[in-house]
């Protein structure tokens, strides 16, 4: 049973490489059954008994994405000094995972391609991904919690704050918007970090 586990999750690996690579190229619409099989160096009848489709392929990859970056986000949170440095380092870490990673972060943005409206997966696989995103930016929350918040601030309203500014900084950075105006996504960060700590403890910042 062990070797055929393996094995399983061996051809599931390979399945996921060949798809990134496809909807890399392709893009998610476009792709094909067909294409990620002859990418994955399989034909399409050895996918389905582990994939029932081009959605739950793409589940699977954005889950293994997700698996990496909470490991990313999780050894700096370790490394950082308790309180405010761990809400730092995580953050930073967050940012450097998807700066090296353009492609993993379209993937993640397909959801929302041909507008804005959210498209695409089930609503369990839907579910399962957003607990693997919160499992990574709860480690923000906590480090907010360690800071010494006052009572009336909800952590969780302020992770989510500063992880829409990652988000737009990620887009920025990636379309080339940063650069034009001769910025650092490390620099935008920074002033986020310093603005939403300044407003959480009351502390004047250069701005004032």
């Amino acid at each position: 049973m062990d070797r055929e586990a393996a094995l399983r999750e061996f051809r599931r690996n390979l399945i996921l490489d060949g798809a990134g690579k496809v909807f890399a190229e392709d893009g998610f619409d476009r792709a094909t059954m067909r294409r990620i099989a002859a990418a994955a160096g399989c034909t399409t009848g050895a996918i389905y008994p582990i994939f029932s489709g081009k959605e739950e392929i793409y589940a699977g990859l954005l889950m293994r994405s997700l698996d990496a970056l909470q490991q990313a986000v999780s050894s700096a949170f370790a490394e950082a000094e308790p309180g405010w440095a761990k809400v730092v380092g995580t953050a930073h870490a967050f940012l450097r995972f998807y700066v090296q990673r353009p492609s993993e972060l379209a993937l993640g943005l397909h959801l929302f391609s041909n507008g804005i409206g959210q498209r695409g997966l089930t609503r369990s696989l839907d579910a399962d991904l957003n607990e693997k995103l919160w499992s990574s930016l709860s480690l923000i929350e906590l480090g907010l919690i360690e800071s010494g918040l006052p009572e009336s601030i909800d952590p969780r309203r302020e992770t989510m704050t500063l992880f829409a500014a990652l988000s737009g900084t990620l887009v920025s950075y990636h379309t080339g918007r940063l650069k034009v105006f001769g910025q650092t996504g490390e620099e935008i960060l920074n002033r986020q970090l310093e603005l939403q700590r300044a407003a959480l403890t009351h502390e004047p910042h250069e701005a004032d």
